[in-house]
């Protein structure tokens, strides 16, 4: 009977000690599938992250432009209003003008058609 009872203690040690390699297996298998997992979402992070800097690149440029736009934009009023005033200096000169010669008796056809 001690025979038996070392043969059955000796086959649950067998019996446990493989469920514990297969645990250790399967372990082992899950971990390495984990880690790759893991690698995997580092590297798309890491490629959002440099997405992320070339667009803030890209923000930085595009408001430069912007505020250079709106500085040529500025400019350009500036010299429309200049502009502006210059070529109403001028009609009112050449109203003036084509009452003055009105006055002395040509016709304003004529005085018109001279301006021009």
């Amino acid at each position: 009977e001690g025979i038996l009872l070392a043969h059955s203690f000796r086959d649950q040690v067998v019996q446990l000690t493989n469920m514990g390699e297969e645990m250790e297996r399967k372990f082992k298998s899950e971990l390495k599938e984990a880690s790759k997992l893991a690698i995997q979402r580092d590297a798309r992070l890491d490629e959002g992250i440099k997405q992320i800097a070339e667009l803030e690149v890209e923000l930085v440029a595009s408001r430069a432009e912007t505020k250079e736009a709106l500085l040529q934009l500025s400019e350009d009023k500036t010299k429309a209003v200049e502009l502006g005033k210059v070529l109403g200096r001028v009609e009112v000169e050449k109203e003036a003008e084509t009452r003055m010669l009105c006055q002395q008796g040509t016709s304003e056809a004529a005085v018109r058609a001279e301006l021009a």
